[in-house]
């Protein structure tokens, strides 16, 4: 008994008929189910992914290579691409279903029956989870039997599966048959930031101060370079002036600390380096507080001498000491501008 596909709309329901059967045109479908009829049927957005933005670090050699293999090769692929959010990872997947040029079914919920209706498929197509482990944290065996499942069917799947969540199922590494390519994405490189704050920004006066401000960020995806720059924009200013209100995470609290020791002669002697200083910009309000090291209490501030420079009170077996530190800030870069010439 063969299946075909029948168009209602712009909503395509899977039958099973006695003769012929229908190809799924080519085109981005969301699988739906219909609690009436307790069926599955597929949705058409569009024909094929459209960018009506300009599409920044595209991986074209990965897409490349996930094409050349699918070309090369028989049997279902799998590829997983993995990261932080906003570093090109959907834009790239989008970009392999338009070189694969099959029917792309989106699937953003976790199905039950799922496995059966998609063996039920009588064509090559792309299954499409798109951050899977938002509706598959609690379900990944359920993604990998439907893998399994469609191992020895006659018609091939593409299995493409973007997450946010480093974490990666341990059944789905060092098994090329479910996942073929695991690709992580990261920040972005210093070539792809210029090139956005090259075309957003309007006064370029600005450059340099947006470059250095979003050197020292502890994150970079290409949503917070251009909301820095559209920052800058609208109020034709410098990240300077708005650093303290615009919600991105800098590395503001990295210093070296140093020992001061009073003899005959005051010396110093690095004591810690490159670490996390809490309370990182302390003032005569934060006596009495907590002094840690990377998270680790060290002792209470009992006096800031000068900028820079405290006294620590320490118990220790119920005798108190006293110990100075001074504390010079790191101006702490990203790794992504390792090289980069400010």
């Amino acid at each position: 008994m063969n299946n075909k596909w029948i168009a209602i709309g712009n909503k395509y329901h899977l039958s099973e008929m006695s003769q012929e059967r229908d190809i799924l045109e080519s085109g981005v479908f969301n699988l739906e189910f219909d609690d009436t009829t307790k069926k599955f049927y597929l949705s058409k957005t569009q024909d094929s992914y459209e960018f009506e933005y300009k599409v920044y670090g595209i991986e074209t050699d990965f897409v490349n290579r996930v094409v050349k293999t699918y070309n090369n090769t028989t049997g279902n692929l799998g590829v997983l691409l993995t990261g932080l959010k906003g570093t090109g990872k959907t834009v790239t997947a989008e970009l392999i279903c338009n070189e694969l040029k099959l029917p792309v079914i989106i699937i953003n919920e976790a199905f039950g029956g799922l496995q059966l209706y998609l063996n039920n498929i009588q064509e090559d197509c792309i299954l499409f989870f798109d951050e899977y482990e938002k509706f598959y944290s609690n379900y990944n065996f359920s993604i990998l039997s439907i893998m399994d499942g469609a191992l020895n069917l006659p018609y091939r799947k593409v299995f493409l599966l973007t997450t946010n969540d480093v974490h990666i199922n341990t059944n789905m590494l060092q098994r090329p048959s479910r996942i073929r390519y695991v690709k992580t994405f990261t920040d972005l490189t210093i070539d792809v930031i210029e090139n956005i704050v090259d075309d957003v920004l309007i006064n370029k006066k600005h450059k340099t101060d947006i470059i250095k401000y979003i050197s020292e960020l502890d994150i970079i995806t290409i949503d917070i370079v251009k909301s820095v720059c559209e920052e800058v924009n609208i109020h034709n200013e410098s990240p300077n002036n708005f650093k303290d209100v615009f919600n991105v995470k800098a590395s503001e609290n990295i210093f070296n600390v140093y020992e001061i020791i009073y003899g005959k002669e005051i010396t110093e002697k690095l004591k810690w380096q490159n670490v996390k200083v809490t309370p990182f910009n302390i003032s005569n309000n934060d006596i009495g507080n907590y002094f840690k090291i990377n998270d680790n209490y060290q002792g209470d501030i009992k006096s800031v001498l000068a900028d820079g420079v405290i006294t620590i009170e320490i118990d220790k077996d119920d005798v108190a000491s006293e110990v100075t530190y001074r504390l010079e800030k790191v101006d702490i870069i990203h790794k992504s501008f390792n090289n980069y010439a400010f």
